[in-house]
C-alpha cells in the first residue's frame, strides 16, 4: 500500500481549477489532509447543498450534481476526516442550516434511508377522503458522512438488506420505495450524496464481487489520500480571502437554477443549453 513518493498517483493541476481550488489553496498549508480530499469534500458537500438546480442531461436522463465519494487511506495516518472537519467549517459560513439540517451518519438500510427524505403520508379516512397522517420531509437534500464506510458495506451484504439497491437508485435519481407490510413509504426528488472513509484493507475485504456485479461501486469516487505532510501541532486556522464567502453564496445561488450545464460551447450552441 505503500508508494514511493515518485510513483504516487496525482491529481492534475486542471482540477483545482476556481473557486473549488482557491478553497484548497488556501486550506492546504493549514493541514495535514490531502489535497485531494479536500477537493472532493468541498466538491461533494457543495453539490449537495446546491440541491435540484444545474444538472447535465445525456440521453434521457438527468444528471444533478451528486458526486458519492470515497477516501481511501491508512488508519489516522492519512487525516481523511480532518479534511472533512476543515470543509464543513467553511460550509457553515456558506448556509449553516444547511449544514446543521441536512448532514447525518449511520447508513444501515434502504428503509432507513428513505424515511429520511420520504414524501407526506396519506391515510383514506372512512369517509373515503384522504388526510396526511406524515407531514414527510420537506428539505430532501441530505449528505450521509460514513467515517467507517466498512460499516454500510457489511450492512448490503445481508440477506434481504436493500440498501444497495436504494443507494445506486438515489444515484440515478428514481423515486425510491420501501414495500413492507408494516411501511410502505415513498420519496421523489431526493438529493442524496454520500462521503465516505475507509481503508485500503476494509475495502478489498467488504467491497466483494457481487456488490461490484450490482453497481454500487459505479456510483462511487474512490480516492487514494495519505497525509501531505507533519504538522506536530495540527496546523494553523484557515484564512481566506474577505469575499471568499460571498462569492460561494453567490455561487451557490447560481447553482440552484434549474439549467443544463453544457459539455462544450458547440454543444450549448446546437442544443441551446444552459438558456
Amino acid at each position: 500500500f505503500a508508494f514511493p513518493a515518485d510513483e504516487w498517483p496525482m491529481l492534475a493541476e486542471e482540477a483545482y481549477h476556481g473557486l473549488a481550488g482557491e478553497v484548497v489553496n488556501a486550506m492546504g498549508p493549514n493541514t495535514e489532509s490531502d489535497p485531494v480530499a479536500i477537493l472532493m469534500e468541498f466538491l461533494s458537500r457543495f453539490g449537495n447543498l446546491i440541491g435540484r438546480g444545474a444538472h447535465f442531461e445525456v440521453e434521457g436522463d438527468t444528471h444533478y450534481l451528486k458526486i458519492n465519494h470515497v477516501s481511501v487511506g491508512e488508519t489516522s495516518k492519512s487525516r481523511k476526516g480532518t479534511a472533512q472537519g476543515r470543509v464543513n467549517k467553511l460550509m457553515e459560513r456558506v448556509d449553516s442550516g444547511w449544514l446543521y439540517d441536512c448532514i447525518e451518519t449511520g447508513l444501515s438500510s434502504g428503509e432507513g434511508l428513505v424515511n429520511r427524505v420520504r414524501d407526506p403520508v396519506k391515510k383514506e379516512k372512512e369517509d373515503g377522503n384522504l388526510t396526511i397522517v406524515d407531514p414527510g420531509i420537506k428539505d430532501k437534500r441530505l449528505l450521509v458522512e460514513e467515517p467507517e464506510f466498512a460499516s454500510p458495506l457489511t450492512n448490503m451484504a445481508r440477506e434481504g438488506n436493500t440498501l444497495s439497491m436504494t443507494l445506486r437508485n438515489a444515484w440515478d435519481d428514481k423515486t425510491l420505495r420501501t414495500l413492507t407490510r408494516n411501511s410502505d413509504l415513498k420519496s421523489t426528488r431526493s438529493h442524496i450524496t454520500v462521503a465516505g472513509h475507509v481503508t485500503r484493507g476494509e475495502l478489498l475485504k467488504h467491497l466483494t464481487e457481487s456488490k461490484l456485479g450490482g453497481g454500487i461501486a459505479n456510483r462511487f469516487l474512490f480516492l487514494l489520500v495519505r497525509r501531505s505532510k507533519c504538522l506536530p501541532f495540527g496546523g494553523k486556522r484557515d484564512v481566506f480571502g474577505e469575499d471568499i464567502t460571498e462569492r460561494l453564496k453567490s455561487a451557490a445561488e447560481f447553482g440552484r437554477r434549474d439549467r443544463a450545464i453544457p459539455f462544450s460551447e458547440e454543444l450549448e450552441e446546437e442544443h441551446g443549453y444552459g438558456a
